[in-house]
């Protein structure tokens, strides 16, 4: 028997991707397991008899885990874009570093792929060729940004946790309340005009597109991943006011949104323009699918909208994060 309190995810970074190492980061949140997602048949047989056949065939091997919610931090949230958007090297930011995730528009990106241990005092597990296939930012006001992903890999193997655990000295949680939100309705002016007194909450969903590609290549767990183009939603939730009317008005009118939102955090010793802080800044192109109906919030009208994430051909804009922190090299 072992306590839910000695649970752990820990992540690795490979070199090749799906050849195993050792997950020694731990991940700062709650705890999931890996799930074991082979693929089990029971083969109809007729024998003579009424009862089922007890033939059993496992044609493929595949596993997955999803992290729970938790509060996101400008250092750990990069494991989820390297492994589910692209592999970024850092550029030099001031006193600080620079990394850039851009969904692909034109070409496939490269992924970091991760091995990652999972489990607790009784058992660890752990699968190999981990990439990310969705993921979700969402916050409010009053609240922290929180992150959830949702991973695939090889295949689950029992094995021994990484007991040399390097445990992130450096996290610094993303607060909504230092976030600021730009909408505007060119690419030349994105990042323009700030809502202000008026942003309530946000989520974005992603879909990656990152399939698992099966040959015939001398194993039943997959080979190798595949882009099939990503998609996703923006939530954004404002007070019903002059930016919302706003925004219904462009939903009627099909009109291209560009949107920005950014959360700084503690200032850099030394800056870089246009970068002060550790941030994380969202931009994005797409346009309204939906502008909702009225709500309440602390006695106010509020209302959400939805953004289907959309090309800018002309512009090559699809989603781009952008990460500033302390670290050289992705912990």
């Amino acid at each position: 028997m072992a306590a839910t309190m000695t649970r752990y995810i820990q992540l690795g970074g490979e070199t090749t991707a799906g050849t195993a190492v050792a997950a020694d980061t731990v991940w700062a949140g709650e705890a999931a397991s890996i799930e074991d997602m082979r693929t089990v048949t029971f083969v109809p047989e007729h024998k003579g008899r009424m009862s089922p056949s007890n033939r059993q065939i496992q044609p493929k091997l595949l596993a997955g885990i999803t992290f729970p919610v938790c509060p996101a931090t400008y250092e750990q949230v990069q494991h989820i874009f390297e492994a589910g958007i692209e592999t970024d090297a850092a550029a030099a930011c001031g006193s600080g570093y620079l990394y850039e995730y851009n969904l692909p528009t034109t070409t496939t990106n490269t992924l970091k792929t991760y091995t990652i241990e999972a489990g607790d005092v009784t058992q660890e597990n752990e699968m190999e060729y981990g990439h990310v296939i969705s993921f979700e930012l969402s916050g409010a006001s009053g609240g922290p940004v929180n992150v959830t992903s949702t991973w695939r890999g090889r295949q689950v193997t029992a094995s021994t946790k990484t007991a040399s655990q390097v445990v992130p000295a450096t996290l610094e949680t993303i607060y909504f309340g230092n976030a600021k939100l730009y909408i505007n309705d060119t690419f030349a002016s994105l990042g323009v005009t700030q809502k202000t007194a008026t942003f309530l909450g946000f989520s974005l969903k992603v879909d990656t597109g990152i399939k698992q590609k099966f040959t015939g290549d001398g194993n039943l767990y997959f080979t190798q991943t595949a882009q099939d183009g990503a998609s996703g939603t923006l939530d954004l939730t404002f007070e019903y006011d002059a930016t919302a009317t706003g925004e219904e008005t462009a939903f009627r009118a099909g009109t291209a949104r560009y949107v920005r939102i950014e959360f700084d955090g503690t200032a850099l010793q030394t800056a870089s323009s246009p970068w002060t802080t550790k941030a994380l800044r969202i931009d994005c192109h797409g346009k309204i699918e939906s502008v909702g109906t009225l709500d309440t919030q602390d006695g106010n009208d509020v209302k959400t909208m939805t953004l289907r994430l959309c090309d800018d051909q002309t512009n090559d804009l699809f989603m781009n994060a952008y990460v500033v922190n302390l670290n050289a090299t992705v912990p």
